[in-house]
């Protein structure tokens, strides 16, 4: 039973606050000691049992993400507990993506009548029939289930927000009547049919995508709807949205729509989203002025001048329009987002007048030459990887950058000095030997991968650093990593390297790549305890003694050394990939096939240690296992005997002794 949870009900039973939080207490609702001693609590009103929660927000149309105050051990629910407060009005219970919940019986919420904000999203559940009395329910967040039948729900007439995403839903007849609806999101289901939708005459959000709805006929009496989602459908035409005119937010992300004429009646629409879609003609939209963002990437239209007549967009995203000349943004000098990305600019200088710019996105163009960027003053964010720019010069005085990527470029020389706040630079393939970053001290992330450079000097300073990407340069002295103290990634793979010992300092480093150099020693490594990830293959090491102690390991790659004894790796229980050459070894130990594989995310290493166990001869070794753990002296001859039958060497009989009695 949790010490921590029992300790927060006590002191909730003697305050008697009405809220009680026993998120994070290492939970799974099996506790039914724990959940007896509230059972009398009249005074509490809300219970929380999530780790982490998200409410939505029906003014804003968006969501809040909570977090439980407790920082013990995540709670992982199997089931519900036994027992809950009677007069409970809130009760959040929902898993979350790194700990889904397993929760499938909901008896024990069958008498709760009192409540009114119920969160069960993502866990195990299918029936809903507990819920059916529930009629004071004004929330009920039931999304990431396998839920199919929703008709204990017709009841609950007091439902302002019903959440059904990501479960089994074909028939939505039980929600008819359900009135007081404002928001329904039923995206992620198996909807053909929405024409019972039309009775939900109060709803102002629905979220309907990836469904596989044709006909939205059924939505044109929607009125009050200022918010839908309709992303990943097979619309084709949008004539029944012409009634809506209170519309303000329109997603149509991947459908077949061809013609948008119709939106021309939505004169609130100021978000609208309509990528991947085959249409033909957007200037329909040159008469929506009210639009403050817009999102037409992937649809190739040869004039966008009328884009000049939505001088109210904030945010505007053309990527993958093979757009050439920019000429129409000059006017649009409201915007603070700009992507244009995977077009054919070469010309930028339209975005002088852009001078409210936070956030650019240029990358994959044919751009040579970014003096127009100098103006940018109020830039925060900027993409311009796999262009043509050489001189990074323009960007010396923007001073409010805290996010550069300049990858795959031409640059030979940074000018970077006086971007005090920047947090995240990426310089990776370009054309670097030396590189000068010495005053940014706010930097947290850098890669400098496949360029030319020969040391590590200018890293000095950069004492902020978490994470570093130097491999395929050409360094060979790393001295200067000893002090970057903070580094929690570090990638120094194919370089010419040969003494890591200045890797000793970093203490707290999680992941470490140095594949592709010359180290023969790694004693080092002993002193890295929160590795959990680490990779030195194709050099020369032949002893990985260090990695005893490394018992946090889950990812190991060392693949290409002269290793002939793995003892060490059979006590790091938490690894769960790893890569060795097991066909270099005299034979395959038991627990090394044994290994569970999370996934195999490297192509060139495509067998598996898993393939050893459909070996004839793997019985047998299994046999002189046992044998030689045996304190017997007989049994250990026995092995002896065995082995050499099945051609065994001394030599090989000798490693794996000490394999199995390291």
């Amino acid at each position: 039973m949790s010490e921590l949870a029992q300790q927060l009900i006590e002191e909730n039973l003697t305050t008697k606050d009405p809220v009680l939080d026993l998120g994070n207490c290492g939970l799974d609702g099996t506790e039914d000691q724990l959940y007896r001693l509230l059972v009398d609590a009249q005074h509490l009103k809300t219970l929380v049992l999530s780790n982490e929660w998200d409410v939505y927000d029906l003014s804003k149309q968006g969501w809040n993400n909570h977090k439980s105050i407790n920082k013990g051990k995540s709670n992982i629910f199997v089931q519900l507990p036994t027992y809950f407060p009677p007069a409970l009005q809130i009760l959040i219970l929902a898993g979350d993506h790194q700990h889904p919940g397993g929760i499938q019986d909901i008896t024990p919420l069958a008498n709760l009548n009192s409540l009114e904000i119920l969160h069960l999203y993502i866990n195990q559940i299918e029936n809903i029939t507990p819920l059916r009395n529930l009629t004071s329910l004004k929330v009920l967040d039931i999304d990431d289930n396998k839920i199919q039948d929703i008709s204990p729900l017709k009841n609950l007439q007091n439902l302002s927000e019903l959440h059904l995403r990501a479960n089994k839903v074909k028939n939505i007849a039980p929600l008819r009547d359900l009135q007081s609806l404002k928001m329904l999101h039923l995206g992620q289901n198996h909807l053909q049919d929405i024409t019972l939708l039309g009775t939900l005459n109060n709803l102002e959000t629905l979220y309907l995508g990836d469904n596989d709805i044709q006909d939205i006929l059924p939505l044109k009496g929607l009125t009050n709807l200022t918010k839908l989602e309709l992303d990943h459908n097979a619309i084709e035409t949008l004539e029944a949205l012409q009634s809506l005119g209170s519309l303000a937010k329109l997603s149509l992300y991947n459908n077949q729509i061809r013609d948008i004429a119709p939106l021309q009646a939505l004169p609130n629409l100021a978000v609208l989203n309509v990528v991947g879609n085959p249409i033909r003609d957007i200037t329909p939209l040159q008469n929506l002025t009210n639009l403050t963002a817009l999102d037409a990437s992937n649809i190739q239209i040869q004039d966008l001048g009328f884009l000049r007549n939505l001088k109210g967009l904030t945010k505007l995203e053309l990527a993958g329009s093979s757009i050439e000349d920019i000429s129409f943004l000059r006017d649009l000098n409201h915007l603070t987002t700009l992507r244009l990305s995977s077009n054919q600019l070469q010309n930028i200088s339209p975005l002088i007048h852009l001078l409210k710019l936070t956030t650019l996105d240029l990358s994959y163009n044919q751009i040579q030459d970014i003096t127009p960027l100098k103006h940018l003053k109020n830039l925060t964010e900027l993409k311009a990887d796999s262009n043509r720019i050489q001189d990074t010069s323009p960007l010396k005085n923007l001073k409010k950058l805290q996010f550069i990527n300049l990858r795959n470029n031409q640059v030979q020389q940074v000018h970077l000095q006086n971007l005090i706040y920047l947090e995240e630079l990426n310089l990776e393939a370009n054309h670097l030997q030396t590189v000068y970053l010495e005053d940014l001290t706010n930097l947290l992330k850098l890669s400098l991968k496949s360029n030319r450079i020969q040391n590590s000097l200018f890293l000095q300073g950069l004492d902020a650093l978490q994470e570093l990407d130097l491999q395929d340069n050409q360094i060979n002295d790393i001295s200067f990593l000893a002090n970057l103290r903070r580094l929690k990634l570090l990638h120094l793979g194919d370089n010419q390297i040969e003494n890591i010992v200045p890797l000793k300092a970093l203490t707290h480093l999680e992941r470490l790549q140095l594949n592709d150099n010359k180290i023969v020693v790694i004693d080092t490594l002993q002193n890295l305890k929160k590795l959990h990830s680490l990779s030195f293959m194709s050099n020369q090491v032949s002893n990985i003694d260090a990695l005893k102690g490394l018992k946090n390991l889950h990812t190991l790659f060392i693949v290409d050394n002269p290793i002939q004894d793995v003892s060490v790796l059979k006590n790091l229980t938490k690894l769960k990939i790893l890569f060795v050459d097991y066909h270099k070894l005299a034979f395959p130990p038991i627990w090394f096939a044994q290994l569970k594989y999370a996934e195999e995310r490297l192509y060139q290493f495509k067998k598996t240690l898993g393939d050893f166990v459909d070996l004839p001869e793997l019985p047998e070794v299994r046999k002189i296992w046992q044998l030689l753990s045996s304190s017997d002296d007989a049994n250990k001859q026995l092995a002896l005997q065995l082995a050499k039958s099945q051609g065994w060497t001394e030599d090989e009989i000798a490693v794996y002794h000490h394999l199995v009695n390291p």
